[in-house]
C-alpha cells in the first residue's frame, strides 16, 4: 500500500507541469493596443490581457480576403513572383496563414507586408478571429 501511495504520489509529481495552460482572448473586443510594431518579416502587438507575435512572408500563392492556408509555396527559381502577403501568429498560437494582400511587386511586399499584417490583426476583429482560431 506504501508502494501504491509513492507511486501515485511520484506520477502526480511528473504529469502536473504537463498540464496546458488556457487562456481565453475575446477576438472581438473593441481594444486599442499598448503598443505594436513590425520588421522586416516579424510583429507584435501588445495588448492588456496578452502579447500577439506573428510573422509575415511574400509568396507566391495566390489568395483572397480572409482566405486560411495550413501551408504557402514560394517561387525559389523566380523570386519576383513572391508578390502576395500572408500573415500568421505564432503566439499565443501557431496559426494558419491568412491571405492579406497582393503587392503585385515583390520589392513593395517585402518592404510593407509585416506592416500590413500587424494592421490586420490589431485593427480587423475578424481577422484576429481567423488568427486565433484556425491553428496547429
Amino acid at each position: 500500500m506504501k508502494k501504491l501511495l509513492t507511486l501515485t504520489a511520484l506520477c502526480a509529481l511528473l504529469t502536473a507541469p504537463a498540464m496546458a495552460v488556457q487562456k481565453c482572448i475575446n477576438p472581438y473586443a473593441d481594444i486599442e493596443p499598448e503598443d505594436y510594431s513590425s520588421g522586416t518579416i516579424e510583429w507584435f502587438a501588445i495588448f492588456a490581457d496578452y502579447t500577439m507575435r506573428g510573422m509575415a512572408t511574400c509568396a507566391n500563392t495566390p489568395g483572397t480576403p480572409g482566405k486560411l492556408l495550413p501551408s504557402l509555396t514560394h517561387n525559389t527559381s523566380n523570386l519576383e513572383d513572391n508578390t502576395v502577403c500572408w500573415c500568421r501568429i505564432v503566439s499565443p498560437v501557431l496559426s494558419y496563414w491568412r491571405y492579406d494582400y497582393d503587392f503585385k511587386d515583390v520589392y513593395k511586399c517585402m518592404d510593407y507586408c509585416a506592416s500590413h499584417c500587424a494592421d490586420m490583426a490589431v485593427y480587423n476583429s475578424e481577422a484576429r478571429l481567423d488568427l486565433l482560431s484556425n491553428y496547429f
